[in-house]
């Protein structure tokens, strides 16, 4: 990729060329979207958002509470859909698919892109 095509979004796409990856969403911890990529969303982004920045803030507090590490990822299986949240920077980045299929490829390319996005957010 080109040094200066590299933007938020286009980091964001890459992850959409996962053929599972319905969308990209990168969250504040206010629970405001602030950048989102994706095909067919079938969820409501603002209260995707609002419940994101909401588990992630008592993961941390969890995480506070026993004294261990922060909080690095996590992932939320359901029947029909996978949800992959990652902090980046100050944001939380948010990948949703149709299923847990993609889940290793979706882990290689966010650890090649989440450096450029902490930059970003």
């Amino acid at each position: 990729m080109d040094a200066q095509a590299i933007s938020p979004t286009s980091l964001l796409n890459d992850l959409l060329a996962i053929q599972e990856v319905e969308a990209a969403v990168v969250i504040g911890r206010d629970g405001f979207v602030i950048e989102q990529v994706g095909k067919q969303i079938s969820v409501e982004l603002d209260a995707l958002g609002a419940s994101i920045a909401g588990a992630v803030m008592r993961l941390e507090t969890m995480g506070q509470d026993l004294q261990i590490e922060k909080f690095k990822d996590m992932f939320i299986e359901y029947g029909d859909a996978l949800l992959l949240c990652s902090p980046v920077g100050d944001a939380i980045l948010t990948v949703l698919a149709s299923d847990a299929s993609s889940l290793g490829m979706l882990r290689f390319k966010l650890k090649k892109i989440k450096p450029a996005l902490v930059d970003f957010f």
